[in-house]
C-alpha cells in the first residue's frame, strides 16, 4: 500500500548476506551485481512514473533484497547519487533498507553525511519482525532483539530515524495478539514508525513446507485488518502502517517439486498441494467483481478442464446468455473448489481421481471434506444468484445442495432430471439447453437487470 506522496523503489539484487530466514525466497544462486547506471535508471524511471500519475514525491523509499549497506548487493558510488536524485526531485525523506551487520558507525556517519549534504532526512528499515528471541531463532533470522538495540541506538547517535518491520502471524507464535502488542511495546522505545507486515509462506521456502505440513495458515485479509484496528488503537499516536498483500502470490510449488497427482482416497482429497489451495481461496483470493452469479460445475478427466468435451460443451452452451461475463464457473472435484480461472495451474492441472475405485469409505470422506470445503467457499464468497450443474446422483451434488441448505442459500438446480435419467450425460443438448433456460428464467424472476 503506496502513500500518495511517496514513491517505492524495489530492486531485486538477488541473495542477501545471509538468504537463511525461512521466509525469505532470495536465497537462491547469486544475481549479477547492478551497475550505478543500472540502479539509477531504475530509479529515475518509477519516480518519473510516480510524478505523472500522483505528482509530486516527499519520500523515497528504495528497497533491495539485503541491505542497502551491502557493498556486494548495491555499489558504495550509488549512495550518493541516491542522494543527488531525491534532491533533483524534491524529495524530502529517503527510507532504506539493512539488516542490522551492516549498519556499521562508518557506513551510517557516511550516510548521515549525505543527509546533511542534500538537507534530506534519511530513514533506515530493519526486519526485527518479532521481540522474542525464541522466535527469531525458529524463524532463522541471523540477529537477535539486542543486536536491535544496538543498532538503533547507533542509528540515533547519528541522527538517523529507523523504521521496524514486524511480521503478523509468524509460525510458532502461540497468541498472535498478545506477540504483536508485546513487540510493539517494546519497539516504540526505539522507532519512531512501524510498519505491520502480513506474513506469508511464499512456495520455494521453508515457511511454504511448514504450510504444507498443515503447521500454519495464512490471515484472512478481514483478520489482519481486524488486529491491525485493535493494534493501532492500543498504540495511539505511534506512526503504524499496514500491508496485508505486499508479500502474497500463488500457492505454486517450483516445477521440481511437482507430481502427477493420480489416486483414490484420503491422501488424495487432504492432499498438501490441495490444502493450501484451499486456505489460499477461502483466506486471500477475492472473486472478480464482475462475476455476480456462482455456478457449480462438474471437474474432467481432461485437464484443464475447459478443453474436455463436457466443459466446451458447456460454455458453448453459457455463452449465449448475455450474463456469460458476469457468470462464475467453479468446479467440485476431490482437488477442491476451483474458479475456472486456476483450472490451468499446478496442481489442478496435474491430478485423477480414479473414480473406479471408490469404496463407501471413501465416499464418505469424499462427501464429507467436499462438503466442509463448499461450506467454506460459500461463507467466504457471496454472490447475488446460485447455481449448480452436476450430476443428481452424484455426491458433488449432494454435497453442493447440503451446503446450501445448512446456510439458508437457495442454489438453483439446473439439471432437467427427467432429461438427464435417460441420457445421463452432462453434455447432451437437451440438458444444456434446460442449463440455459433455467438461469434465463431463474435471473428474470429474481428482476436482475438484463
Amino acid at each position: 500500500m503506496e502513500n500518495l506522496s511517496e514513491c517505492v523503489v524495489i530492486v531485486s539484487s538477488g541473495k542477501c548476506a545471509w538468504g537463511k530466514c525461512i521466509f525469505c525466497p532470495f536465497g537462491g544462486k547469486e544475481k549479477p551485481k547492478l551497475s550505478v547506471e543500472d540502479l539509477k535508471s531504475i530509479v529515475l524511471k518509477r519516480i518519473e512514473s510516480k510524478k505523472k500519475k500522483k505528482g509530486g514525491i516527499e519520500v523515497l523509499k528504495f528497497f533491495n533484497s539485503g541491505s542497502f549497506f551491502d557493498e556486494k548487493q548495491i555499489p558504495v558510488e550509488f549512495r550518493e547519487e541516491l542522494f543527488k536524485i531525491c534532491k533533483k526531485y524534491g524529495i524530502k525523506k529517503l527510507i532504506v533498507e539493512s539488516a542490522p551487520a551492516f549498519l556499521t558507525e562508518k557506513n551510517l556517519r557516511e550516510f548521515s553525511h549525505l543527509c546533511k549534504k542534500y538537507n534530506i532526512q534519511g530513514s533506515v528499515a530493519i526486519g526485527l519482525e518479532i521481540w522474542d528471541d525464541e522466535i527469531l531463532e525458529k524463524i532463522k533470522k541471523p540477529f537477535r532483539v539486542k543486536d536491535y538495540i544496538e543498532k538503533c541506538e547507533l542509528c540515533k547517535k547519528f541522527g538517523i530515524s529507523v523504521r521496524t518491520y514486524l511480521m503478523v502471524n509468524l509460525p510458532f507464535v502461540k497468541n498472535i495478539k498478545e506477540s504483536l502488542m508485546l513487540s510493539i511495546k517494546n519497539v516504540a522505545k526505539y522507532s519512531e514508525s512501524i510498519a505491520l507486515i502480513n506474513a506469508y509462506a511464499r512456495p520455494n521456502t521453508e515457511f511454504f513446507e511448514i504450510w504444507l505440513k498443515g503447521q500454519w495458515k495464512p490471515l484472512s485479509k478481514k483478520e489482519f485488518y481486524g488486529i491491525v484496528e485493535e493494534v493501532k488503537k492500543r498504540f495511539e499516536g505511534l506512526e503504524i502502517d499496514s500491508y496485508f498483500d505486499d508479500y502474497i502470490t500463488l500457492p505454486i510449488p517450483g516445477k521440481e517439486k511437482r507430481e502427477f497427482l493420480r489416486g483414490v482416497g484420503i491422501d488424495y482429497l487432504l492432499h498438501p498441494y490441495f490444502n493450501v489451495w484451499h486456505d489460499y481461496i477461502i483466506k486471500i483470493y477475492e472473486k472478480p467483481k464482475i462475476k455476480k452469479y456462482l455456478l457449480f460445475l462438474p471437474c474432467s478427466y481432461k485437464k484443464p478442464y475447459s478443453k474436455s468435451a463436457t466443459h466446451k460443451a458447456i460454455i458453448n452452451s453459457l455463452l449465449k446468455l448475455k450474463e456469460y461475463p458476469q457468470l462464475h464457473q467453479v468446479m467440485i472435484s476431490n482437488a477442491g473448489v476451483i474458479p475456472r480461472e486456476f483450472e490451468n495451474y499446478y496442481p489442478f492441472n496435474a491430478y485423477d481421481w480414479e473414480e473406479w475405485k471408490e469404496t463407501e469409505k471413501v465416499k464418505e470422506y469424499y462427501y464429507k471434506i467436499t462438503h466442509e470445503r463448499i461450506l467454506n467457499y460459500l461463507k467466504a464468497h457471496k454472490y447475488e444468484k446460485y447455481f449448480v450443474y452436476l450430476k443428481p446422483d452424484s455426491l458433488s451434488y449432494k454435497a453442493v445442495m447440503d451446503a446450501g441448505k445448512k446456510l439458508n442459500i437457495e442454489i438453483v438446480d439446473c439439471v432437467n432430471k427427467d432429461i438427464y435419467e435417460e441420457f445421463k450425460d452432462l453434455k447432451n443438448r437437451a440438458l444444456l439447453n434446460a442449463l440455459v433456460k433455467k438461469i434465463k428464467e431463474s435471473l428474470r424472476d429474481g428482476n436482475e437487470k438484463i
